[in-house]
């Protein structure tokens, strides 16, 4: 059982790789690129933040645009993350 655990998640595992390999290549890659940036300096902005007031709208907004990235058929023009209450 041990093994066939550890090779059930290996195979998973080559799965993704080729999800993100398919992803990057596809018209999205450039993009998908531009959103994982916009993460990252979201993420500078909490951290330069973090003792400040009234930070939680901008914690807020980056992780649901961390959960929320646009799907299929989604308009990749502008990131437009949305915050709910």
């Amino acid at each position: 059982m041990k093994k066939s655990g550890k090779n059930h998640f290996l195979k998973l595992n080559e799965q993704f790789v080729q999800v993100i390999e398919t992803s990057f290549r596809s018209e999205h890659g450039t993009k998908l690129s531009e959103l994982l940036q916009f993460i990252d300096d979201l993420n500078l902005w909490v951290e330069l933040l973090h003792e400040k007031v009234d930070t939680t709208i901008l914690i807020s907004a980056v992780k649901e645009y961390e959960l929320g990235f646009p799907g299929k058929g989604a308009d990749y023009s502008a990131p437009s993350p949305q915050i709910r209450t």
